[in-house]
């Protein structure tokens, strides 16, 4: 049974249930009182405690000393945040607002990055809020804020997060929309797309696209959840790549156009597949249609543009991968683990 997030679910109602009494906009972040103080106090309890039992299962010295060698206390923040960072890049994590009951526009009230600088002692905004709160309730009271509150409450959804198993689930096949909220009915994350694949003899995670991930809050540091293809289905889908490659090799081998194009036109030596075989098509149908000159009727282009399209179809294989099995997807924690293996 996971205590940690049942005491944040817990937490997660009582944050809901003050936005149906306060209006959470962009004017009422600096709303304060007693009952949000504690709010924010407990959170943060929460916040230390679950990140010194991160900090302890994923190997951290439980029994640290300072610069004379003298046993100390274990800081949640410089010692435990601090070590899961250098791990997992948690203070560059994006944990969004997604409530439907809070009426936020400003991108800093909806885009969070919770535990950015948490990794250091008195810094970090709900943190400092948290220990003045903590040591001078009334003089310190207006820190005890909804906009340090909700802060607080994301970066413990998202220390819950990594308190997971790293594998969150299988993904049907075709499926297009991801629950990134997991369970939270205020906050979501956002997932790295590692299924866009420029496929070659030798693969690996340089072989994902990155374009898919063009966003600041879409890249490998900022995201906290990975929707790639299962080991298997990567494995599968390069076999059958590499097998028809080289079908696609013995083609062009034996086909007597290529030859006499490249042999015409030796500067197509050093291109891509795709642009000799859509060269030699177009040229081909050129010539065919009795072409030679820049003036050509719009028709006629559709008609060239087509020839090359099928000259490049006729040369690359892909039996095997047409004839492969739909690849498999699951969705992981982003532990900043190779995505694949090397191929």
């Amino acid at each position: 049974m996971n205590l940690y997030w049942s005491v944040y679910k817990n937490l997660e109602q009582e944050l809901i249930h003050l936005a149906d009494v306060i209006h959470f906009d962009d004017k009422q972040t600096n709303v304060y009182s007693i009952h949000i103080a504690d709010l924010l106090i407990r959170t943060a309890v929460e916040i230390e405690s679950i990140s010194k039992h991160l900090y302890k299962i994923n190997g951290g010295n439980m029994s640290p000393t300072d610069a004379q060698g003298n046993a100390r206390s274990l800081y949640f923040d410089s010692d435990c945040i601090q070590e899961l960072d250098l791990k997992w890049h948690l203070t560059k994590k994006v944990v969004n607002v997604v409530s439907s009951n809070f009426y936020f526009l400003k991108p800093e009230n909806l885009i969070l990055r919770p535990l950015k600088n948490c990794n250091k002692q008195n810094d970090g905004r709900w943190k400092k809020a948290y220990q003045a709160v903590k040591h001078d309730r009334v003089g310190s009271l207006n820190a005890g804020n909804i906009g340090n509150l909700i802060k607080a409450m994301a970066a413990l959804y998202l220390l819950n997060i990594y308190n997971m198993d790293e594998k969150v689930r299988d993904i049907e096949i075709g499926t297009t929309e991801i629950d990134t909220n997991l369970g939270s009915a205020v906050f979501s994350v956002n997932v790295f797309k590692a299924t866009m694949l420029e496929m070659g003899e030798h693969m690996d995670d340089s072989s994902i696209l990155q374009r898919q991930n063009s966003t600041p809050e879409r890249t490998i540091d900022a995201t906290v959840l990975i929707d790639k293809y299962t080991e298997e289905s990567f494995r599968k889908l390069h076999k059958n790549y590499v097998a028809d490659m080289k079908v696609t090799q013995k083609n062009i081998e034996e086909s007597e156009e290529i030859k006499a194009f490249l042999a015409d036109h030796p500067d197509y030596s050093d291109k891509s597949l795709n642009e000799i075989c859509i060269a030699c098509g177009e040229e081909k149908e050129r010539k065919k249609l009795g072409i030679t000159g820049d003036s050509i009727s719009i028709e006629n282009k559709e008609i060239i543009k087509h020839a090359g399209q099928r000259m490049l179809m006729s040369i690359i294989s892909f039996t095997n991968t047409k004839q492969g099995k739909p690849a498999k997807r699951e969705l992981i924690i982003n532990k900043l683990q190779p995505i694949y293996p090397s191929l």
